[in-house]
């Protein structure tokens, strides 16, 4: 039941469209009324936005600050619909459930392979981008947060070593990258109309902060602040890898990813765009393929009428995720048409990898700012957790089981800090107690030589200075090291917990 059918009469002579316009119009005064009244929800007068927006506000902030993704000229699989190919990614309606939806969307497998056969012209016609907008209120300021998801049917990447010749296949169905623009208030913009249109939200709001995803698990986002004093002025540039489809912010707009240019972060390991592959922790120019203009792809949003807002732009859709997600979530399928649909994560992945494939179609998570704030703290799975496996004592083998903490310093120059407490069990003697504290530094994204001291209950000396390195791979942590003072070689082969 309706509130109108417990409110007053409609005026003679009103239409039920007029009534509905002045209520509209009158919650929207109403929400920016209590806005204004309620300081402690606000960093300032002019903070204008911490209640929740209405549908129509936020699709004109996602259509206002929607980015311009630009590929590599080789690139074979573009963001489209999690739908595909259920109506060729058409509009979905989000109250009906397609009773024949699995038999529709297929397999994992069937449905890439289905992409890929289809024409250059086809891909780019059921382009599509998912968007939510949300508002939160962090560091004494309200930020309004505009989420975008680019669903890939397949990520085709190799991961390469760079000091050391191995090479790791990353490929997998399914695929899903998360670019998030938070936004701040504009000081003295006025309150949106009836019909909020992309001219109010580009008046009303400004770019503070882009957080691009670049590989999930172990590798940190892409990240740009905005400095007190400039502009970004949308739409705002993103830099898309071959095959893997990490993406990263072109802010002076050259095609390179350029680190001092296009990212303000100070960590160790600084990604930003690396078509081959290459895993070295310090980012070089060549590892990424310029975009030039004249061959790069560039996709931009469409318009409302469904056009391309340039000329030189392929457009893409874009679709609302909530509606995505309450359509998945209605289908009710069983877990073995689950997996079928989204394809599972094989045990080498799982062991290997930070990938898991079934969250990848179409992740449950809600509109709270939890993700976006993950991003940026990444760092190797076997960081930090319950550690268990072979370690070496006295140049013997035995069992090895503790924890592990692991503290992540915002430097470049500095190393992090790692430290264990373990008790080891070697075989056929006593148990033993290690405890080490290691400064740990970051040359690749699966690699950081370790530097500090150990203690163990059997040893003599007890105490001593260690140097080796540790391999991240997955869950499994190998690190060879040495005992200076004592002259020993030891091993360590864990899965972190």
């Amino acid at each position: 039941m309706t509130s109108r059918e417990h409110g007053p009469p409609e005026p003679a002579g009103m239409s039920r469209k007029d009534s509905s316009q002045m209520t509209f119009r009158a919650a929207l005064f109403l929400a920016w009324t209590v806005a204004a009244l309620v300081p402690a929800t606000l960093a300032s007068a002019d903070s204008s936005v911490s209640l929740p927006l209405f549908p129509a506000e936020q699709t004109a902030i996602a259509r206002a600050f929607a980015p311009t993704f630009i590929f590599h000229p080789d690139e074979q699989y573009f963001p489209i619909s999690s739908t595909f190919p259920m109506r060729l990614g058409g509009d979905l309606d989000s109250d009906v459930v397609t009773s024949g939806a699995r038999e529709q969307l297929g397999r994992a497998a069937d449905r890439a392979a289905r992409y890929a056969a289809l024409t250059h012209e086809t891909k780019m016609a059921l382009a599509a981008v998912g968007y939510r907008v949300f508002t939160r209120y962090r560091r004494g300021q309200t930020e309004v947060v505009v989420e975008y998801w680019c669903h890939y049917v397949f990520n085709a990447f190799t991961i390469r070593g760079t000091w050391l010749p191995y090479r790791i296949s990353g490929d997998h169905p399914q695929d899903l990258e998360r670019l998030f623009l938070v936004l701040t208030p504009v000081p003295g913009a006025p309150a949106p109309a009836a019909d909020p249109d992309e001219a109010w939200a580009l008046g009303a709001f400004q770019i503070q902060r882009i957080v691009a995803n670049a590989h999930d698990g172990s590798v940190p986002a892409n990240e740009y602040e905005v400095k007190e004093g400039r502009v970004v002025a949308p739409p705002v540039t993103i830099l898309v890898e071959r095959g893997s489809h990490a993406m990263a912010p072109d802010i002076n707009h050259d095609g390179r990813f350029t680190p001092e240019a296009d990212s303000t972060t100070t960590r160790k390991l600084l990604w930003g765009i690396r078509d081959g592959g290459s895993t070295w922790g310090w980012f070089r120019s060549g590892q990424m393929d310029a975009r030039d203009p004249n061959h790069a792809l560039r996709l931009c949003a469409r318009s409302a009428s469904g056009e391309s807002v340039r000329a030189d732009c392929n457009g893409y859709r874009l679709y609302p995720i909530e509606d995505i997600q309450r359509w998945f979530d209605a289908l009710n399928l069983s877990a073995s048409d689950r997996r079928d649909v989204t394809g599972s994560t094989s045990l080498f992945t799982r062991t290997f990898s930070n990938v898991r494939v079934e969250q990848l179609m179409v992740p449950g998570d809600q509109a709270d700012g939890r993700v976006l704030d993950r991003m940026p703290r990444r760092r190797p799975q076997s960081g930090q957790g319950l550690v268990a496996g072979f370690a070496s004592l006295n140049n013997g083998p035995g069992f090895a089981v503790g924890p592990r903490l692991f503290a992540d310093l915002p430097s470049r120059r500095w190393p992090d800090i790692v430290a264990e407490g373990l008790a080891i069990f070697p075989r056929g003697d006593r148990p033993a107690a290690k405890a080490s504290v290691f400064g740990s530094y970051s040359i690749d994204a699966m690699t950081n030589v370790v530097l500090g001291a150990d203690w163990i209950s059997r040893a003599h000396p007890s105490a001593d200075v260690v140097a080796g390195i540790e391999f991240h791979i997955g869950m499994i942590l190998v690190r060879p090291s040495w005992r200076l003072r004592e002259g020993v070689f030891d091993s360590f082969v864990v899965a972190v917990f």
